[in-house]
């Protein structure tokens, strides 16, 4: 018997020195009484050092040395043996190890006299599930702060982990709200509730699935979401679903208004009489049916074309114009117009011109070309009209003006021996003539007079007209100019029975064509008199200014209206007053002031004109410039 208890502890000796794990004795104070070889081996102690220590001294956290202090205590009151504890154990080179201690109390007649551990190494464990936990804590970090809706579903339904405070913040609705309602589909919208079910099927079936669906906010509006899914094992072995949800509102809504946008297009441009075609890499994306009226085509013949084909309606001479065009626009500014007329032949052989417009667009994400034909053929001919027929009124005005030069000098020839007679006839003895004979010559006098006047205007705006009237400009005494003019008027505003009143310094000089000033002068005079009824008074001032010399032409006449006023200055703008009554004379050509205004403007100078209106006279005022 004795053999056989010797046998036994020899082999309780050998397992505790060949053991895996830590096996440890200590007393009832915590005292280290033996240890094995991994002891001595895994925490770098000799073991004459360790029967040295207390339990306590390997312990690093002061938390495990009071739970050890209490467990042994514990332990040695009640014998009974304690639960598997970790323990932070630090060895001799400082490092900390995790392990797992089981504690047996050890008795002799009924009473512990020690305590026996066996601890086995966790530190691998224990720092996977330290990263565990800290991917964990990552986890939940990010997918609290996101804006998705997490949520782990069990096979059931049930929420097995939601991101609670993203849901309150994106939805309105506490986790116990959510909870307690009595369906939750009551927050799905009703016409994707079916859609919504089928979705978590396959996704438990596949193993993942996405779908969009509308959700109810708590304060009743309708927000879109996107929600992906996918099946996984947890470390349980069950099967569970993780689903995210995405709000897409915007994106639904911008969609939603790209598709109102483009209906609104599609309406327009099937009225419209414009052709209008969308091209995007080389590919006819649109086109409307009025293309196919404007080039003679089907909407059927069109469609089956490739983009190439459309060539085949330029016209041939405007084939290599269209597509340099075309070149210009792709290495032009995107958000530039292209416009430029060409010329198209129809399916019956018709050609046509039409406008093209073309701009870069964005259409669904990618840049296109927007081109928009129009039928101009209509327009282009009364064009040409136009053109054939301005040049022929041109070509007539031409004419006319060759022979208004050509009649005046033809006529100026025998009008000089014409008046040169008369003059001849006015200076003879009055009593070598007959009383009847007198009035004739008179008459005859009158009339050449106005003949000779009316050549000589003619003339004048010839050579406007042709630029060839070439002013003489010397130094002159304006004065002197005014004063001669009104001498050579006075008979025909004695005539009117007119006072012609002067306001006039001594002298002012000026640079002026002396010959072609005068009959400026003598124009408005002469219009002043012609306007003004009998008895009536002219003015003529001079207002000299540091810049400018003012000559003021004022008359107590009929006056202007505002009409008349814009009619005054114009080539033959004789203002006809017959059957007015206003007792003024209503003959002459409508030249003599149109010819006063172009000699002041090669002069530089302005002729300006005032009027309060009928019967209110008239004040004519010529600006010569000193410089």
């Amino acid at each position: 018997m004795l053999s056989i208890i010797q046998e036994y502890n020899n082999h309780l000796e050998e397992i505790f020195e060949n053991s895996y794990d830590y096996i440890y004795l200590h007393d009832k104070a915590g005292n280290i009484l033996d240890v094995n070889e991994v002891v001595v081996k895994n925490l770098g102690y000799s073991k004459q050092e360790i029967l040295s220590m207390n339990a306590t001294d390997f312990l690093s956290i002061e938390e495990n040395i009071v739970e050890i202090q209490g467990a042994i205590t514990e332990t040695v009151q009640t014998g009974k043996v304690k639960k598997p504890r970790t323990y932070t154990v630090k060895k001799k080179d400082e490092n900390l190890i995790y392990i797992e201690v089981n504690t047996i109390p050890l008795k002799r007649k009924g009473e512990i006299y020690a305590i026996l551990g066996i601890g086995h190494d966790v530190t691998e464990f224990k720092k996977v599930e330290q990263k565990l936990i800290e991917s964990e804590e990552k986890y939940r970090f990010l997918s609290e702060n996101t804006d998705d809706l997490i949520v782990v579903y069990n096979e059931d339904l049930s929420f097995s982990y939601t991101n609670e405070a993203t849901h309150e913040r994106i939805l309105g609705y506490s986790m116990d709200e959510l909870r307690t309602l009595s369906s939750r589909t009551s927050l799905i919208h009703e016409d994707d509730i079916n859609q919504h079910g089928e979705a978590f099927q396959e996704g438990f079936r596949k193993g993942k699935f996405k779908h969009q669906l509308r959700i109810r906010h708590k304060d009743g509006h309708i927000l879109w979401f996107e929600t992906k899914g996918r099946t996984f094992i947890d470390k349980y072995g069950n099967t569970k679903l993780l689903a995210v949800s995405r709000d897409i509102t915007d994106i639904k809504g911008t969609e939603l208004e790209l598709i109102e946008s483009e209906e609104k297009f599609r309406t327009i441009a099937e009225q419209s009489l414009m052709g209008i075609i969308i091209l995007q890499d080389g590919v006819y994306k649109y086109f409307n049916k009025a293309v196919a009226n404007i080039i003679g085509y089907t909407v059927d013949e069109i469609q089956k074309w490739e983009a190439y084909e459309f060539k085949k309606f330029i016209f041939p001479d405007d084939s290599e114009f269209v597509m340099e065009q075309a070149r210009k626009k792709q290495l032009g500014e995107p958000d530039v117009v292209i416009h430029y007329q060409y010329r198209i032949k129809k399916k019956n052989g018709l050609v046509i011109w039409v406008d093209n417009y073309s701009k870069t667009i964005n259409y669904k994400g990618k840049p296109a070309d927007f081109v928009m034909i129009i039928d101009i053929n209509e327009k282009i001919e009364a064009e040409q009209l136009i053109i054939e027929e301005n040049k022929r009124l041109l070509e007539l005005h031409e004419l006319r003006k060759d022979i208004i030069t050509r009649v005046s000098h033809e006529l100026k020839t025998p009008m000089t021996s014409i008046y040169g007679a008369i003059q001849i006839l006015t200076k003879l003895d009055l009593e070598e003539i007959s009383e009847e004979a007198q009035k004739y010559v008179e008459i005859g006098h009158r009339g050449c007079l106005r003949l000779k006047e009316l050549i000589d205007n003619l003339l004048d705006v010839s050579r406007l007209d042709a630029k060839k009237l070439e002013l003489k400009l010397q130094k002159e005494n304006l004065v002197e100019i005014i004063v001669d003019c009104v001498k050579d008027m006075k008979y025909l505003a004695t005539n009117r029975q007119l006072k012609m009143i002067l306001e006039l310094p001594e002298e002012i000089y000026i640079d002026i064509d002396k010959l072609r000033f005068r009959q400026v002068l003598s124009n408005i005079i002469l219009n002043a008199i012609k306007n003004t009824p009998k008895e009536g008074n002219i003015f003529i001032t001079l207002d000299e200014k540091s810049d400018y010399t003012d000559i003021h032409i004022k008359d107590t006449g009929i006056g202007l209206t505002e009409k008349e006023k814009e009619k005054l200055f114009g080539k033959f703008g004789k203002i006809e007053r017959y059957g007015m009554d206003l007792g003024v004379d209503i003959e002459g050509s409508g030249l003599g002031l149109y010819i006063s205004k172009e000699i002041v403007d090669l002069h530089g100078g302005q002729i300006l004109v005032e009027s309060e209106g009928r019967n209110k006279g008239s004040t004519f005022t010529i600006r010569l410039f000193k410089k």
